[in-house]
Protein backbone atom coordinates (compact mmCIF):
# COMPACT_ATOMS: atom_id res chain seq x y z
CA UNK A 1 0.00 0.00 0.00
CA UNK A 2 1.30 3.74 -0.64
CA UNK A 3 2.19 5.79 1.03
CA UNK A 4 -1.02 8.00 0.16
CA UNK A 5 -3.68 5.50 0.69
CA UNK A 6 -2.40 5.15 4.19
CA UNK A 7 -2.21 8.74 4.85
CA UNK A 8 -5.47 9.04 3.09
CA UNK A 9 -7.01 6.65 5.40
CA UNK A 10 -5.74 7.59 8.71
CA UNK A 11 -7.44 11.64 7.57
CA UNK A 12 -10.47 9.99 6.40
CA UNK A 13 -11.22 6.63 8.05
CA UNK A 14 -9.05 8.09 11.12
CA UNK A 15 -7.35 4.58 11.20
CA UNK A 16 -4.76 3.61 13.44
CA UNK A 17 -3.69 0.58 11.36
CA UNK A 18 -2.73 2.85 8.93
CA UNK A 19 -0.75 5.22 10.77
CA UNK A 20 0.61 2.49 12.50
CA UNK A 21 1.68 1.15 8.48
CA UNK A 22 3.38 4.68 8.19
CA UNK A 23 5.47 4.09 11.81
CA UNK A 24 6.28 0.64 11.12
CA UNK A 25 7.73 1.96 7.49
CA UNK A 26 9.83 4.65 8.51
CA UNK A 27 10.63 4.04 12.09
CA UNK A 28 14.47 2.58 11.39
CA UNK A 29 15.27 5.80 8.89
CA UNK A 30 13.58 7.89 11.55
CA UNK A 31 16.24 6.65 13.95
CA UNK A 32 19.06 5.98 11.97
CA UNK A 33 19.04 9.47 11.41
CA UNK A 34 18.07 10.44 14.86
CA UNK A 35 21.31 8.13 16.27
CA UNK A 36 23.62 10.91 13.80
CA UNK A 37 21.97 13.47 15.14
CA UNK A 38 22.12 12.64 19.14
CA UNK A 39 25.66 11.78 18.29
CA UNK A 40 24.78 8.26 18.91
CA UNK A 41 22.30 9.07 21.76
CA UNK A 42 19.94 6.08 21.93
CA UNK A 43 17.69 7.28 24.76
CA UNK A 44 17.55 10.49 23.09
CA UNK A 45 16.94 9.43 20.09
CA UNK A 46 14.15 7.12 21.45
CA UNK A 47 12.47 10.45 23.03
CA UNK A 48 12.90 12.44 19.71
CA UNK A 49 11.31 9.15 17.11
CA UNK A 50 8.71 9.51 19.31
CA UNK A 51 8.21 12.99 19.58
CA UNK A 52 8.36 12.87 15.87
CA UNK A 53 5.86 11.04 14.95
CA UNK A 54 3.36 11.86 17.67
CA UNK A 55 4.05 15.73 15.93
CA UNK A 56 3.64 13.81 12.34
CA UNK A 57 0.24 12.37 13.28
CA UNK A 58 -0.73 15.86 14.53
CA UNK A 59 0.22 17.59 11.99
CA UNK A 60 -0.79 14.92 9.01
CA UNK A 61 -3.55 17.23 7.93
CA UNK A 62 -0.71 20.23 6.94
CA UNK A 63 0.93 17.57 4.65
CA UNK A 64 0.38 18.67 1.44
CA UNK A 65 1.74 16.04 -0.96
CA UNK A 66 3.77 18.71 -2.77
CA UNK A 67 7.07 16.31 -1.75
CA UNK A 68 7.48 12.56 -0.99
CA UNK A 69 5.60 11.63 2.67
CA UNK A 70 9.47 10.81 3.52
CA UNK A 71 10.91 14.14 2.98
CA UNK A 72 8.05 16.04 4.81
CA UNK A 73 9.02 13.18 7.80
CA UNK A 74 12.68 13.94 7.36
CA UNK A 75 11.98 17.81 8.03
CA UNK A 76 9.97 16.74 10.87
CA UNK A 77 12.94 14.52 11.99
CA UNK A 78 15.35 17.43 11.94
CA UNK A 79 12.76 20.30 13.55
CA UNK A 80 12.14 17.93 16.43
CA UNK A 81 15.51 17.35 17.22
CA UNK A 82 16.43 20.95 16.56
CA UNK A 83 13.12 22.08 19.22
CA UNK A 84 14.68 19.07 21.58
CA UNK A 85 17.90 20.57 21.93
CA UNK A 86 16.52 23.80 22.27
CA UNK A 87 14.20 22.73 25.04
CA UNK A 88 17.25 21.20 27.02
CA UNK A 89 18.82 24.57 27.00
CA UNK A 90 16.11 26.03 28.05
CA UNK A 91 15.81 24.17 30.68
CA UNK A 92 19.50 25.29 32.06
CA UNK A 93 18.25 28.94 31.85
CA UNK A 94 15.39 30.35 33.18
CA UNK A 95 12.56 31.45 30.98
CA UNK A 96 12.28 35.26 29.59
CA UNK A 97 9.31 36.87 29.57
CA UNK A 98 9.96 37.98 26.14
CA UNK A 99 10.57 34.96 25.03
CA UNK A 100 7.15 33.53 26.12
CA UNK A 101 5.72 36.87 24.05
CA UNK A 102 7.55 35.66 21.13
CA UNK A 103 5.54 32.72 20.85
CA UNK A 104 2.11 34.36 21.21
CA UNK A 105 3.30 36.28 18.26
CA UNK A 106 2.73 34.47 14.63
CA UNK A 107 4.56 36.56 12.67
CA UNK A 108 8.26 35.69 15.32
CA UNK A 109 7.14 31.97 14.88
CA UNK A 110 7.38 32.58 10.64
CA UNK A 111 10.67 33.58 11.84
CA UNK A 112 11.46 30.55 14.17
CA UNK A 113 10.82 28.78 11.19
CA UNK A 114 12.93 30.79 9.16
CA UNK A 115 15.68 30.01 11.37
CA UNK A 116 15.63 26.47 11.49
CA UNK A 117 15.24 26.17 7.88
CA UNK A 118 18.60 28.85 7.94
CA UNK A 119 20.75 26.47 10.55
CA UNK A 120 19.79 23.17 9.20
CA UNK A 121 21.81 24.49 5.92
CA UNK A 122 24.07 25.71 8.02
CA UNK A 123 24.62 22.27 9.58
CA UNK A 124 24.25 20.68 6.16
CA UNK A 125 26.91 22.74 4.83
CA UNK A 126 29.13 22.40 7.60
CA UNK A 127 28.66 18.15 7.76
CA UNK A 128 30.11 18.48 4.20
CA UNK A 129 33.20 20.30 5.68
CA UNK A 130 36.39 18.29 6.79
CA UNK A 131 36.15 18.28 10.23
CA UNK A 132 39.20 20.91 11.20
CA UNK A 133 37.84 23.29 8.45
CA UNK A 134 33.78 22.69 10.54
CA UNK A 135 35.44 23.46 13.74
CA UNK A 136 37.65 26.50 12.44
CA UNK A 137 34.06 27.82 10.93
CA UNK A 138 31.90 27.30 13.87
CA UNK A 139 34.54 29.39 15.74
CA UNK A 140 34.31 31.95 13.07
CA UNK A 141 30.49 32.26 13.19
CA UNK A 142 30.76 32.54 17.15
CA UNK A 143 33.17 35.09 17.47
CA UNK A 144 30.99 37.27 14.74
CA UNK A 145 27.59 36.78 16.38
CA UNK A 146 29.80 38.64 19.39
CA UNK A 147 28.69 34.77 21.25
CA UNK A 148 31.71 33.19 21.66
CA UNK A 149 33.35 30.27 20.10
CA UNK A 150 32.72 28.12 23.05
CA UNK A 151 29.00 28.34 22.26
CA UNK A 152 29.22 26.93 18.63
CA UNK A 153 31.69 24.03 19.56
CA UNK A 154 30.93 20.48 18.70
CA UNK A 155 28.04 19.57 20.17
CA UNK A 156 25.89 22.54 18.65
CA UNK A 157 26.29 22.07 15.42
CA UNK A 158 27.84 18.61 14.20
Amino acid sequence: MTDAVLIARVLTDDDPQAFDELVERYQSPVRALLLRLTRSNQSLSDELAQDTFLQAYRSLRNFKGDARFSTWLHRLVVNTCLDGSRKSKSRERSEDPVDLARFADPASQDEDVARRQVASRVQAALSSLPAKLARRTRCRVGDRRGIGASRYGHDEFS
